[in-house]
């Protein structure tokens, strides 16, 4: 009897440790199927793609429309001419963008359009049941940008492509009344993109999303915009001027500022360098020869001299009354940001428009900096307007602005001499 039960202990044993091999073996197979969109004969499976169009911030939507090339690769696992051919033709898929479409900004400056397409396979006529496979890529060069991305024409434009593709596996099933639907999808990253989550070989969900989701079958799309033309008299995007004012004011006094400016975070050659040039009151070219360090002074092929900034390296330019700064050829979305630095006996303070529209003012105290902090590039011009204000003097020689103080200090010593006066009064009447 004790060598049955020990016997049947050893083979419940053994039973317990294959089953528990057979679940090891049998999850991660079912692991590997990955994300799969089902489907009934009722309700068919579905799938769809989507697009991300990212920009710098502050860029309008371009209007634009992409689309999707499906390929055929095989049909029951074969990959010949005659069963290919039985395959339905895929078309027709795209997105389309619009100028209103306005996205979300994060906090890097990025701004993310998201559209999806519509049902790829619905009303396609398939000839038989089966496990039909097509790899989906992106038709290039389907938008058509205004110039190369280059500071030296008038508007610019640029569109990279996603370079993603994914195999796609649709499982026709015959239905209880004969009729042919899809019971399964599959996707899965051949190529992987920017966007894409996993790595190349692993499935992604391809069923279209609801409540602001999406389909993971995604595609991602840059777009940078320059609008600026050359001439920095009249097409800059962006200029920095200074202004003294007050009746005892230098007006030959140089005030320095440092500027900085950096592409943004879209783009992909952070190398490109920006094109500023000095104008004086007049509105005209001069030569910023003693504004600032003569390493950064370049020629143009007009002849005209200018000052080259790096990309997010801060660059100390000095401006007179009346100058202004004037930069040519700054993608939009680009960050700029402009310290104007303390000068003894003048208070500074700014007026920023961006894209032509007045964003907000600051003034600083006397004798102290000021910065206008990060600012996007807009689409249209953007100014960075400074005033230094020498302090108000009268012509006794007593500065108008420490008024309030010496007004302070007369307050005090009238009330401690009433005090003392009527504290001495008191002390009379007792004695």
């Amino acid at each position: 009897m004790t060598k049955n039960i020990k016997t049947l202990s050893r083979l419940l044993t053994s039973i317990l440790l294959t089953s528990i091999l057979c679940i090891g073996l049998v999850l991660p197979a079912l692991a590997d199927n990955g994300p799969i969109a089902e489907g009934t004969e009722s309700l068919q499976a579905k799938t769809a793609i989507t697009k991300l169009l990212q920009m710098p911030a502050e860029t309008t939507t371009p209007n634009a429309t992409f689309n999707f090339v499906f390929k055929k690769e095989s049909v029951n696992e074969s990959k010949s001419d005659a069963d290919k051919a039985t395959m339905p033709d895929i078309t027709g898929v795209i997105v389309t963008f619009a100028d209103t479409d306005e996205g979300n900004t994060d906090e890097n400056g990025i701004k993310s359009v998201y559209k999806e397409t519509g049902s790829v396979f619905d009303g396609v006529e398939w000839k038989h049941a089966g496990v039909y496979v097509y790899t989906v890529s992106e038709e290039q060069d389907t938008y058509t940008p205004i110039g190369p991305f280059s500071a030296s024409d008038d508007v610019i434009e640029e569109m990279s492509y996603s370079q993603a593709s994914y195999e796609i596996s649709v499982y026709v099933k015959e239905g209880s009344n004969g009729d042919l639907y899809i019971a399964a999808i599959t996707a899965k990253i051949v190529q992987k993109d920017d966007s894409s989550e996993g790595e190349n070989g692993d499935k992604v969900d391809p069923m279209p999303g609801t409540e602001g989701e999406y389909s993971n079958v995604i595609f991602t799309n840059v777009y940078l915009k320059n609008n600026n033309g050359t001439d920095p008299e009249k097409d800059a995007v962006l200029s920095i001027s200074n202004k003294v004012e007050n009746d005892y004011a230098d007006k030959s006094k140089k005030f320095d500022f440092s500027v900085r400016i950096s592409n943004p975070a879209t783009v992909n050659h952070p190398e490109r360098t920006f094109m500023a040039y000095l104008l004086n009151e007049n509105n005209s070219v001069i030569s910023p020869d003693n504004h600032v360090s003569s390493a950064y002074i370049k020629t143009d092929s007009a002849g005209r001299k200018y000052i080259e900034f790096t990309h997010n390296a801060a660059l100390t330019v000095s401006l007179m009354h009346g100058q202004t700064l004037s930069f040519v050829g700054v993608p939009v979305g680009a960050i700029y940001h402009v310290e104007n630095k303390a000068h003894a006996n003048y208070t500074p303070g700014y007026e920023l428009s961006l894209n032509d529209v007045m964003h907000s003012s600051d003034n600083g105290i006397l004798s102290g900096s000021l910065s206008t902090k990060d600012r996007y590039v807009g689409e249209f011009k953007n100014n960075a307007d400074f005033i230094n204000r020498y302090k108000l003097v009268n012509e006794m020689g007593i500065s108008v602005d420490n008024i309030p103080y010496i007004a302070l200090i007369c307050i005090i010593l009238i009330g401690l001499s009433v005090y003392i006066i009527v504290k001495s009064r008191k002390n009379t009447k007792k004695a």
